[in-house]
Order: C-alpha cells, then structure tokens, then sequence
C-alpha cells in the first residue's frame, strides 16, 4: 500500500513536471515566431533615399519608421505587451511577465557596419559578410546565460537577443527563456 502511494506520488510529480516542460517548449515556439515578425517587419524599413542611391540600407532615422519602432510595434502587438514591455490581458504569457530585449542590433555586411539600436552588443563582430556574437545575460551571477550566434550575413541584418519570463507550475520555479533571432533584407538587382 505504502509502496502504491509512493508510486503514485512519483507519477503525479513526473505528470506536472512533463505539463510544465510542454507549457515551456510551447511559449518558446511562440516566442521565437513573434520574434522572427518583429525583426521582419522592422527590416522592411528601407532607407529610401540610400535605396535611391543604389545602395540598400535600413532606417534607424526616421521617426516613426525607423527599424527599432517597427520592431517593438510588432513585438508588442503580437505578444500583446504594454509599453514597458510587460504582457497585458489576453496574452499567452503569463499576465505582468517582462518580455527584456537584451539587444537589438543593426549588422550591415557590405560595409561592416555593426550598430547597437537598443541594449547591448558589445560582444559582436561583422567581418567579411559573417557575424559574430557571444551574448552573455546576467555574467557573473547564478543566472548566466551564453547564447553564440554565427551567422553568414547576404545583406542588411538586425539581431535581437529576448528573454522572457516563464512561470513554473506549482512548485516549479520561474525559468527564463531566451531567444536570439535574426533577420536578413535580400534584394537582387535583375
């Protein structure tokens, strides 16, 4: 009897272990595809006048357009977020979870160009059309997290590192996940 009671203590802790797992693995496919939306709609904010000039560059100027507004729209109205960033009523987060964009960066291969639209990228190098990132998150503390990204770049790119809070269930703690995604502007001259 003791022997049964054990047994099924041991199945309900691997059932809700499995759920939270499943939750997990589940937020993060949503995550990474709302990433991969905003870092698409923010590269197609094409500079017009450099387009003009035959050269094809993103916008990070103009107000309104600039690749960083277009990318925090579309992050926030698919994740359902308030301006800081924190997800409202209606969203598959958890309600008050921070979304954190860590890093929202700007890689042109052709020229070399690497510019830190938001947060950090100290860590990061364009060379010869490849990208080279090693993020760290929270160095030095219990929490760190290494995420490297090695990416070969065929023209204007934006990076972005996200970690997003994820609730546990029941006596699972909270567990960040973190994304990187990035996002390439291909134009062919016919």
């Amino acid at each position: 009897m003791a022997l049964s009671l054990i047994g099924l203590g041991f199945c309900v802790l691997m059932l809700i272990t499995g759920l939270d797992y499943a939750k997990q693995i589940s937020t993060m496919a949503r995550i990474k595809q709302h990433l991969n939306v905003a870092l698409h709609a923010g590269s197609l904010s094409v500079d017009e006048v450099r387009l003009s000039q035959g050269k094809l560059r993103l916008d990070v100027t103009t107000p309104g357009f600039r690749v960083q507004d277009q990318f925090y729209k579309y992050l926030r109205e698919n994740m359902i977020l308030d301006n800081s960033n924190r997800a409202g009523p209606g969203s598959y987060l958890s309600v008050g979870s921070k979304v954190e964009v860590h890093s929202l960066l700007y890689a042109d291969p052709e020229t070399g160009l690497l510019s830190i639209l938001h947060g950090s990228g100290s860590n990061c190098t364009v060379s010869a059309g490849k990208l080279k990132c090693d993020m760290v998150l929270h160095a030095g503390s219990g929490d760190e997290t290494f995420r490297p990204l090695d990416e070969l770049l065929v023209g204007p790119s934006l990076i972005s590192l996200v970690e997003v809070e994820h609730q546990g269930l029941g006596w699972l703690g909270e567990e960040p996940i973190v994304i990187a995604g990035v996002q390439e502007v291909r134009f062919h001259w016919n």
